[in-house]
């Protein structure tokens, strides 16, 4: 594996791969260094190698040049002298595509670079984590210009909010929606902040938020193929499976949520803790009740306002 400081900058080639605001960044940084580049205008569902079979039949056997694929999917062998520069799936404990560029280069990133990367790596939070005393306002700008490198058009935005408008479940920590447009960026951008969100359509689906990990494992190894995942995301592959198959995943996600309420009517009396006249939660030590280390059962601060509300209720 090719280490960033052993890489000469006169004799390095990149190829870009699918188009968003890091991409397009990168792409700005490069053209700054008079760094030679390879713009296949890719999206993210055909950012491939093969895209640059060209540059790689010219490139790829010379024991010169370096070649670095940036978010490329290796559909093909890989040229002699090859860097991968990624942060998602497996490579997703690294830092984002824009700061290898940067460590490559050897050049530091301005404060906007930095909240691009940010914004790519970890999303809003990231953005608001990074130390940088970041506006609304700013992460309003860092969050439309990347869903317009993304190609998202006015009638997505729209889109989005019809789907959030008609198509939106709330189901308990789960929000979810079916998307009226292959765009999903907008509905995110539109329920932030929010726990635990999965987007579908017929053909897609992707999930966001804090469980990204225990939704990942829902799925066997062979699923695992069609998935692309982040830090806090994972997602399927845009058609790699039929409508019923992407319904049943989504279903299956759907249950990782799903909670039932009980009341247990126990056979034996409480000691109270003193004044009669305390509520109930006052009166007993509930955690005196100890649950065991192999039980699924959660201990949760529920208001019966919200449990007992009728599941149409506004």
């Amino acid at each position: 594996m090719l280490k960033s400081s052993e890489i000469d900058k006169e004799k390095i080639i990149f190829l870009l791969g699918g188009h968003d605001l890091e991409m397009c960044t990168i792409k700005e940084l490069l053209c700054e260094q008079g760094v030679r580049y390879f713009d296949a205008g890719l999206r993210w569902d055909n950012a491939r190698l093969s895209a640059y079979a060209p540059v790689l039949e010219q490139y790829g056997n010379s024991p010169d040049w370096t070649i670095c694929g940036v978010e490329l999917e290796a559909d093909v062998p890989k040229p002699r002298k090859y860097k991968v520069i990624d942060h998602h799936n497996e490579n997703s404990d690294k830092p984002s595509a824009l700061e290898q560029v940067a460590e490559i280069l050897r050049v530091p990133l301005d404060r906007y670079q930095q909240l691009v990367a940010a914004n790519d790596k970890g999303y809003i939070k990231a953005m608001t984590d990074a130390g940088l005393q970041v506006t609304d306002a700013e992460i309003k700008d860092i969050r439309r210009r990347d869903r317009e490198a993304q190609g998202v058009t006015d009638r997505d935005e729209r889109l989005a909010q019809m789907a959030i408008y008609d198509h939106k479940e709330d189901c308990g920590e789960l929000v979810i929606v079916k998307a009226l447009s292959p765009k999903f960026s907008p509905i995110c951008d539109r329920l932030y902040p929010y726990d635990n969100l999965l987007i579908y359509m017929d053909d897609r689906w992707c999930f966001y938020g804090k469980k990204t990990d225990q939704v990942r494992q829902l799925f066997t190894q062979k699923e695992s193929v069609y998935l692309y995942s982040g830090k806090e995301y994972v997602g399927l592959k845009d058609g790699a499976v039929s409508k019923e198959k992407v319904q049943s995943m989504v279903n299956r996600i759907r249950r990782v949520f799903f909670r039932s309420y009980h009341i247990f009517y126990f056979p034996f009396r409480w000691s109270l803790n003193g004044d009669k006249e305390r509520v109930f939660s006052k009166q007993v030590d509930l955690s005196r009740i100890p649950i065991s280390d192999y039980s699924q059962w959660r201990r949760v601060q529920l208001d019966p306002a919200e449990v007992c509300r009728p599941r149409d209720a506004k």
